[in-house]
């Protein structure tokens, strides 16, 4: 045994006291048993050997197979640990890749819904465009006749002072049909361009709230005609905001739209109403409706994404998602809703402070 001699010798030739050895022995029925020996110098002569020594030899063989079942046990432990380090790093992996794809989808449904808020507004301004287009179409096509009618007397000298006055009377009342409705097309064209400008770029300009809420309304107005419900709006005029404008167009009209689409039975006719005004924590845009209410769920639920009452029957459960994401997270408020069963709804929009800009440097 090369390892077992050597450390017996130095305790007999090199004066060392004692030794402690862990081996390996065949038994006398060739099986092999681990032992552990222990041996001591008790005694020396002069000249430094042994006189005598003590040992003993103890049976460790279920405490090496004890070692050997834990290292084995370590092992697989290891094994193991490694094998669900491994897995719950391949789904972390994919839990980052779906929220990556989710916050993809999000961003993607959140331009489709903007888009559709402003393909819906384009309609709205086409159908309320029409209408003094139409009227000028209407009344050029009567001035061309009258003009055409009165040249043909005129040259065939069949004209008298009062034909005269008449033809003045009726080519004035057209041309001022004309441009009534021009001017008419003309507004709403530009409130067209500026919404639909705000809605495309997010930029921070000062604007007073109280005249874009006027272009909005202007906007909503085809939409909000078409209802048999009432509505109304006020506004101090002093209320200079610097912020994006596009994300009020987006919060009224989903405001408006969630109680045309929700609060009112069919057949009903109901009100809402928006009030604006200055508190000691900034500004509240108060919205109500006097509608059907809504019960603890859906109020527990109102803001969630794609959560609605009306799934398959147009509603996207993304509109007041996209009012709380725009009040909380753009322009840095909070929103808050009171309602019950029966009792209409109402929503508290409270802004901050700095949104508004101050008297004095806005002169």
């Amino acid at each position: 045994m090369p390892l077992i001699w050597p450390e017996i010798d130095a305790c007999l030739h090199k004066g060392r006291q004692e030794f402690e050895l862990s081996y390996r022995g065949k038994t006398q029925d060739d099986s092999w048993l681990w032992v552990l020996n222990r041996g001591r110098v008790m005694a020396r002569d002069q000249e430094g050997r042994p006189l005598r020594i003590t040992g003993t030899i103890k049976d460790i063989q279920k405490l090496k197979e004890t070692e050997s079942a834990l290292r084995r046990f370590n092992q697989e432990l290891e094994q193991r640990v490694k094998q669900r380090t491994e897995a719950l790093q391949q789904s972390n992996d994919e839990l980052n890749h779906t929220l990556e794809e989710l916050r993809l989808a999000q961003s993607e449904l959140l331009d489709k819904e903007k888009m559709a808020t402003l393909g819906g507004l384009v309609a709205s301004i086409t159908h309320e465009v029409n209408t003094p287009i139409g009227i000028c179409v209407t009344a050029a096509s009567h001035l061309a006749e009258n003009v055409k009618a009165f040249n043909k007397r005129f040259y065939a000298e069949d004209v008298d002072q009062q034909d005269f006055e008449q033809y003045q009377s009726e080519v004035a009342d057209c041309s001022r049909l004309m441009l009534t409705n021009l001017e008419r097309a003309a507004k709403l064209i530009r409130s067209f361009k500026q919404l639909s400008v705000d809605q495309s770029h997010e930029e921070l300009r000062e604007f007073n709230l109280g005249h874009y809420l006027d272009e909005i309304f202007l906007s909503l107005n085809p939409m909000l005609h078409r209802s048999p419900h009432k509505y109304s709006y006020q506004c101090p005029a002093d209320i200079t905001l610097n912020s994006t404008p596009g994300v009020f167009y987006q919060i009224i009209s989903n405001l408006f739209t969630n109680s045309l689409v929700h609060a009112f039975p069919e057949g009903s006719e109901g009100r809402m109403s928006l009030n604006v005004s200055r508190t000691d924590n900034g500004i509240e845009l108060v919205y109500r409706d006097d509608g059907c209410g809504m019960n603890t769920e859906v109020q527990q639920n109102i803001f969630v994404p794609f959560f609605t009452t009306k799934r398959g029957k147009g509603g996207s459960g993304l509109g007041m998602n996209i009012v709380y994401n725009l009040v909380t997270q753009v322009l840095g408020g909070e929103i808050r809703l009171i309602s019950a069963p029966g009792h209409g709804s109402e929503f508290r929009i409270i802004l901050p402070n700095d949104i508004e800009v101050s008297s004095g440097a806005s002169q």
